[in-house]
């Protein structure tokens, strides 16, 4: 007995050869070699236990059997290929659930005026953003995209490169006025600093910088400790001390003058940034289309430190 799970590539493949007449031609179409052409209409008899084309050196004759499985197969093929077509071709607007999540900070600073933008362009598509520091299992949430900063945990996720992330050191006019800058990581030790947490092997007391070239190993005492990277870097506009602030947002900080770069050619180390999704073959339309805004807002922002 055959195997009664007939493949569609095969289907294809002896669908064109009947159509056009020969091997060759249908390789053309096909954009393959003969010899797979040849070796598809093999497998196919195979499959079905049945002789579907008897072929020469010159030319080939459709069987009995061959004729039956077209006339029923080449409908049932065309329907499945207007049906791809009209897919791909359907409006351009979303709807339904989108589920994305990433790191605090970039939801506030980056994420905001990117989903406001695609809530515009697909109105009816519904977006539940979840914005935390945790780890979330994406297949276990049910989670589409997932933003991720720092080396990738789970393997078996397909991602797609962002650039990198790093915190620069920031501190307000007023603080430089009063206390002065800096001019060597060392010299934190010596100044008012905030800390909040960044990555889970963050310590209280102290801070790996790097130029690039190499690290050093920065101890500091901090004046005020927190969870939450937004209320330090209000603190350090109100002229308080010297905390950190992503490289994806230092832009609009420093437009508005209330805050300067501290130590400018140090920060920490780098984190790449990733895009990610669950481990599933084929992605859906809404995730395709989604990721790929998400990616051409989003990766400029994060460029590779000079």
């Amino acid at each position: 007995m055959g195997n009664p799970n007939l493949d569609l590539n095969l289907l294809n493949t002896f669908i064109a050869v009947v159509e056009t007449g020969s091997m060759t031609q249908a390789a053309k179409r096909l954009k393959q070699p003969i010899s797979r052409v040849s070796r598809a209409i093999l497998r196919l008899e195979g499959n079905l236990n049945q002789h579907l084309i008897l072929r020469t050196t010159r030319s080939f004759q459709v069987t009995e059997a061959g004729r039956n499985l077209f006339r029923e197969v080449q409908p049932l093929l065309r329907k499945i290929s207007e049906l791809q077509r009209n897919m791909d071709t359907e409006s351009d607007e979303l709807t339904g659930v989108i589920r994305i999540t990433a790191p605090e900070d970039f939801g506030q600073n980056l994420l905001g005026p990117v989903v406001s933008e695609l809530s515009v362009l697909h109105p009816r598509l519904e977006i539940d953003l979840n914005l935390t520091d945790d780890f979330v299992d994406l297949v276990r949430t049910e989670t589409d995209i997932g933003i991720r900063a720092g080396k990738l945990r789970d393997s078996t996720l397909k991602a797609k490169y962002l650039g990198e992330s790093y915190f620069v050191f920031i501190a307000s006019p007023e603080y430089i006025h009063k206390y002065g800058s800096p001019k060597k990581p060392q010299e934190i030790s010596d100044h008012r600093c905030i800390y909040f947490p960044v990555g889970p092997s963050s310590k209280r007391n102290e801070w790996v910088v790097t130029n690039g070239v190499k690290k050093e190993n920065v101890q500091f005492n901090a004046m005020w400790r927190m969870n939450h990277k937004g209320v330090a870097i209000q603190l350090a506009k109100k002229g308080l001390g010297i905390t950190l602030a992503p490289n994806s947002v230092i832009g609009d900080l420093f437009e508005t003058k209330e805050l300067v770069q501290v130590l400018p050619n140090w920060s920490l180390e780098p984190a790449p940034v990733h895009i990610v999704y669950p481990p599933q073959r084929i992605l859906s339309r809404k995730v395709r289309t989604v990721s790929q805004f998400l990616e051409e807002k989003l990766k400029p922002l994060f460029k590779s430190k000079p």
